[in-house]
This record gives structure tokens, C-alpha cells and sequence, in this order.
């Protein structure tokens, strides 16, 4: 049952997977399992709040040092349950300069191709996980949890600014986007929902990086993140890509979200039963 109501941090229903936008290129994915955290910038509409009262782990994914993606305050988070932390290796330098201790038994430092392997933490829902490069900084992850893939792309994309390196750009794009569809087919992995840059400082090219991930991967659902501005591309994106099979799911205002079918869900609308 579907209700209108004022913004309520602390009805929240674990029943299914919803995806929530933070703010750029933060998401919460609530699952039955866990509630993972990617690339938190900012909650200005508290998204995460009532996750700290669950009895679920917290997983904050980390794509790399940049500060929009990675704020240290996550590591000062409150939960009833540990906290888990898969951050990027550039992220190290924070611990480094201020002195904050690394707890081994909740940190991971990753870089490309790390997998389930050499990362541990065995006793999280993760079904597959894969850390991947970028073309600019970091690392962007590929993950399976209950049955459903992600791709979270972080700053891997193609960064055309119409200059004499665009050829090389989206040669190092395709390159690295090759290495996903490699280990894909190694394993019959498909890509079911996709958080994909659709940066509007690139202008007319600022879809580019996205088409070219469908036509890669044909992601069930794409989720234009990294708009900085540029809020009227996923649109554009979904109409040039409307014969495609995915989804394009524009979610711009934080607190909004999407169920497991891409459907919108404003935050005035909470799901009880």
C-alpha cells in the first residue's frame, strides 16, 4: 500500500531492494540484507537516518578521493550495527594526514581488479564484487547481492571536452569499459541497475559516456548521476536511448527514489503495510 505523507525518517520496510539519491553521486540501496552507501557527498534530506536504527550492516562504498564522492564524516556515523567501509586506496591519505585509525576488521583498501577474494569480508551479502579502474580517479565497483547486479561508475566515463584528447579519451573509456564486459562474460554476468555520469560541463557530449555504457551492457535500469548542473541530459539520454530496453530513471531531487522495477517514488511517498 502506497501512502502520501510528511517526510518520516523512521517508517522504513525491508521487504525488497530500493535505490535512494542522496545528492550527485550518493545512493543508498536498501536491500533485506544490508543498506550499502555509495559515494556519500551529502543527505540533505536525511536518506540515511533511519538505516542507522536497523538491525542491518552498514556498507559504505568509496570510488575514490575526490571531495564529492568521499566524505570522511561517514566514518563518524552512529549505527546499532558495525559499519563496513570498501574505500578506495587513494582514500588512505585522510587516514594518513589526521591520524585516524584504521580498523582492519571493518576497512578495506581496494583498487582495480580487486574481487571478493583478496577483499574478505565473508560475512556480507555480496554475491560477486569486483573493483574496476576509471579515467580519472579511483575505482568504480561492479556488485551482486540478492540476485540483482550494480554498477556503480564513480568518475569512470567518457570525459570528452571536445579537445585534442577526445579520441584518446574515449579510447581509455572503451578500454576500460572492455575489461568490465571481459570479466562479465567470464562469469554470464549481466549489469541490472547502473549509476552512470551524465555531467552537464561536457555540454552536448555530456551523454556520451552513458550511451556508450548501453550499448555496451544493455543495463536493465540507468540512473544519470555526476549531473553537476546539467538537469536537463537525462532526459535528453532517455529520449535518443528510448528503443534501447533500459530504463533511464532521472532521479534529481534527494530523497527521491526507485523499486526494484525503476519506478519513481517521490519522498513524500513511503511504502507500508
Amino acid at each position: 500500500m502506497l501512502i502520501n505523507c510528511q517526510h518520516d525518517p523512521n517508517i522504513v520496510v525491508f521487504t525488497k531492494p530500493f535505490v535512494w539519491y542522496m545528492n550527485h553521486s550518493g545512493f543508498v540501496l536498501a536491500t533485506n540484507t544490508a543498506t550499502i552507501v555509495m559515494d556519500y557527498y551529502t543527505d540533505p534530506e536525511a536518506v540515511l537516518s533511519p538505516y542507522l536504527n536497523s538491525d542491518l550492516p552498514l556498507i559504505f562504498l568509496v570510488s575514490h578521493e575526490h571531495y564529492d564522492h568521499w566524505n570522511p564524516d561517514i566514518l563518524n556515523l552512529r549505527s546499532q550495527t558495525p559499519s563496513y567501509y570498501i574505500l578506495d586506496e587513494a582514500c588512505r591519505n585522510y587516514f594518513k594526514e589526521t591520524g585516524f585509525p584504521i580498523d582492519e576488521r571493518y576497512m578495506r583498501f581496494v583498487h582495480s581488479p580487486m574481487g571478493l577474494d583478496s577483499i574478505g569480508f565473508e560475512q556480507l551479502p555480496f554475491e560477486d564484487f569486483r573493483v574496476f579502474g576509471s579515467t580519472d580517479a579511483g575505482s568504480s565497483f561492479f556488485f551482486r547481492t540478492e540476485g540483482i547486479s550494480y554498477f556503480h561508475a564513480g568518475d569512470l566515463n567518457n570525459w570528452d571536452w571536445k579537445d585534442e584528447e577526445s579520441s584518446a579519451m574515449e579510447a581509455n573509456y572503451r578500454e576500460k569499459l572492455d575489461e568490465i564486459q571481459g570479466y562479465l562474460s567470464s562469469c554470464s554476468g549481466t549489469i541490472d541497475v547502473a549509476f552512470v555520469a551524465v555531467d552537464g560541463r561536457l555540454m552536448d557530449r555530456a551523454i556520451s559516456g552513458a550511451e556508450i555504457f548501453i550499448d555496451y551492457f544493455a543495463p536493465k535500469i540507468l540512473l544519470p548521476m555526476h549531473l553537476n548542473g546539467g538537469t536537463d541530459y537525462p532526459q535528453v539520454l532517455a529520449k535518443k536511448n528510448a528503443r534501447s530496453g533500459t530504463k533511464i530513471v532521472n532521479l534529481q531531487r534527494p530523497g527521491d527514489r526507485i523499486d526494484e522495477g525503476g519506478r519513481r517514488i517521490p519522498p513524500c511517498v513511503k511504502e507500508v503495510y
